[in-house]
């Protein structure tokens, strides 16, 4: 221990170094971990923050909502395991969005987006931080993630959707709800279905 103290003493600034790159290392890792988990965040929180315990995807989708598409009636297949309780589809799609109801209106640039669509009352629709939950009368009327708030978007603004010219009505907003690291839009499945599998020229 005295020959400890006696090193220390004669060498403080070498030892100085190294606590101070022990704890400048240590501060890395504190900022890559908040990072990681920040990035996670993003691309799934959609899922994370649902009151979802099991998801069912298809074979060979890798896990991802984007390659898995499975028909509707396994929905109720999974309510005949023993111990579902609920049970709900999930779908999404990629788009962008404009404010205004035509080309000439559209103020702003153009917003990538996630629309995601779930069945209005399911334990898959988020809990509204302001506005009016979906509403399967009103298919049209969508929530948005709060992070477009900060791009200018309001509630009961119109949005368009680019390419396809569809338009919605801002309905409510909700909180922390990202994709694929892009904002959420919530849409009834049949909404989604109106312009997912759209056939170009088609009614």
């Amino acid at each position: 221990m005295f020959l400890a103290r006696k090193e220390l003493w004669f060498s403080k600034k070498r030892f100085f170094l190294i606590g101070f790159i022990i704890v400048l290392i240590t501060w890395l890792v504190f900022v890559l971990s908040g990072l990681g988990n920040g990035l996670s965040d993003l691309g799934t929180a959609v899922i994370r923050y649902s009151d979802l315990d099991v998801a069912i995807f298809e074979k060979d989708s890798e896990l991802t909502l984007g390659k898995s598409t499975l028909p509707e009636s396994v929905v109720a297949e999974a309510l005949e395991v023993e111990g579902v309780e609920e049970a709900a589809s999930i779908a999404t799609a990629a788009g962008a969005i404009y404010r205004g109801v035509n080309v000439d209106e559209e103020t702003g640039k153009k917003t990538a987006v996630l629309f995601v669509g779930i069945e209005s009352g399911s334990f898959m629709e988020p809990k509204t931080i302001s506005g009016e939950n979906l509403n399967e009368a009103e298919p049209n009327r969508v929530l948005v993630d709060e992070s477009l708030m900060r791009e200018g978007f309001k509630l009961n603004d119109k949005i368009t959707l680019n390419g396809v010219g569809t338009e919605y009505t801002i309905g409510g907003f909700v909180s922390n709800k990202t994709l694929n690291h892009l904002p959420a839009i919530f849409v009834t499945m049949d909404t989604l279905r109106a312009f997912k599998y759209m056939v170009p020229g088609s009614d």
